[in-house]
């Protein structure tokens, strides 16, 4: 068996072993980036075996085949890297924005599988002297060196600056796994790019055999570490999803921030309400709002439904010299807590008044420990009965 043979089964099998892993996230419960991640895979499943293909080829027709499978491969994995690094962060592609990224890999491919016709892609011969096919060729194209290349790195760098960004917006302990993705990332990349820059053989394509070897991490991070079913979840949701009205503001007092239950309590938008000072917010109808301010002391207001609101503030404490400070205001609906009060007290006045009342005397001890250790027994109530009965009044009876 020579050295084609041998790697043309090990491309092949490992292009199995990518679809399967594929499909099996395409078809598995969905978790946030599964599907997305799962179609990457099929698409390097198909990328892997179009190198199979090159290098078992004994004709020109097999040949474009597996020429087609590669480009298959560069075209359409930055787009899809790409949709599940967003999925992954936490933000969706819309279907318009997908359906234009998506332009130019597929003329890309068109070009590729018809490239005899027209060499937009890459220059014959396909062959060197010794009729060896060329997975490289001498000179690439102009769709391919102005279009295609450009395209394809700058999509694939959006997307993993995407992790890097966003590795600031989620707690530390959850960090691991974007960085991971990253490096995850960089030695198809790498290869990628050497290839593309001329350095190798150029009748072996050796971008497949990277993901041959990078196949058994790819397995570790969906299995082992099982990287989609713990995605990282971002400040901003949490923020977002708060049920407690939460407004930011800077040390101007002017509005930097605010989650949707606020947007709902003061009935504006966020986008309205950025940059605007707080008091148009709120003005004279809540000075509880600024006395927490000024006070830093928890307040209660009432809002013009009749709802109580715990006011609170806390500083925004940053270790960097350069971040301005800021405040944040978190309101907290409390109406319930005032209603149960409130019946609390109803009910202890209705039972006192109904004691004070009574018929009966009522007589109320408790045991009271002396300086010798002893305890007595002292009254510390008596009802108004109770003081008719013994002949006394009920306050000297306590």
């Amino acid at each position: 068996m020579n050295l084609e043979v041998a790697l043309s089964v090990l491309l092949i099998f490992s292009a199995a072993c990518y679809l399967s892993l594929g499909i099996r996230l395409v078809a598995s419960k969905r978790e946030i980036g599964s599907m997305p991640i799962g179609a990457l895979f099929v698409v390097v499943s198909i990328w892997v075996m179009g190198g199979a293909i090159e290098l078992m080829s004994s004709s020109y027709l097999v040949f474009s085949i597996g020429r087609t499978g590669h480009f298959i491969g560069t075209a359409v994995t930055p787009v899809i890297a790409y949709v599940f690094f967003r999925e992954y962060t936490g933000s969706e592609t819309p279907s318009r924005t997908l359906a234009l990224l998506m332009i130019i890999p597929t003329l890309s491919v068109i070009l590729a599988a018809t490239n005899f016709y027209h060499e937009i892609m890459w220059f014959l011969p396909i062959a060197n002297d010794a009729g060896e096919f060329l997975t490289r060729p001498e000179r690439w194209g102009p769709w391919f060196l102005f279009v295609h290349l450009p395209y394809s790195y700058a999509v694939i760098g959006a997307a993993m600056l995407t992790l890097v960004v966003h590795s600031s917006a989620v707690a530390p302990a959850q960090r691991r796994g974007l960085f991971l993705l990253v490096a995850a990332c960089l030695a198809p990349l790498v290869t990628t790019a050497a290839y593309d820059i001329g350095f190798g053989p150029h009748t072996i394509s050796y971008v497949p055999i990277a993901f041959v070897a990078m196949l058994p991490i790819y397995a570790w991070l969906i299995v082992g570490e099982q990287i989609i079913e713990f995605t990282p979840l971002a400040y901003e949701t949490v923020f977002q999803n708060m049920q407690d009205p939460v407004v930011v503001i800077d040390d101007q007092c002017r509005v930097i921030g605010m989650n949707h239950t606020a947007e709902h309590m003061l009935n504006v938008k966020e986008s309205d309400a950025l940059r605007a000072p707080l008091e148009n917010l709120f003005g004279d109808d809540s000075p509880e709002v600024f006395m927490a301010l000024n006070s830093g002391e928890p307040q209660k207001m009432m809002t013009s439904t009749g709802r109580f609101l715990h006011v609170q503030v806390s500083k925004i404490s940053n270790s960097r010299k350069s971040s301005r400070g800021g405040q944040v205001l978190m309101f907290r609906d409390v109406s319930d807590v005032e209603k149960a009060q409130s019946d609390v007290r109803k009910s202890e006045k209705l039972l006192r008044t109904l004691i004070d009342h009574s018929v009966n005397g009522i007589i109320r001890l408790r045991w009271e420990p002396q300086e010798d250790g002893s305890k007595v027994l002292k009254s510390i109530f008596a009802n108004a009965a109770a003081g008719r009965f013994l002949g006394k009044k009920a306050d000297e009876l306590v």
